[in-house]
């Protein structure tokens, strides 16, 4: 009976939370000139992780542009 509290207690602290096992990613924030505007600047902040997704994304567009004519428009048929 005693020693089930005691192998709790023990299995606690040998498993550590999840938020202290894995760091949070660091931020990378970018600069942006804001189109239309001589001096306005956007100040954007993502994790590495969404940087690339981010950059994946722009790809596809670009390539889906290259490909059809279009983007994000799924009735459209490039002509």
């Amino acid at each position: 009976m005693i020693l089930l509290p005691i192998a709790l207690a023990a299995a606690a602290q040998a498993t550590p939370p999840a938020a202290e096992s894995q760091p949070a990613e660091k931020l990378i924030c970018k600069r942006e000139e804001v189109t239309g505007s001589l001096a306005a600047v956007r100040k954007t902040c993502h994790t590495a992780t969404e940087w690339r997704q981010i950059a994946d994304i722009a790809v596809r567009n670009s390539q889906q542009i290259v490909d059809r004519g279009t983007i994000g428009c799924g009735k459209c048929d490039g002509n």
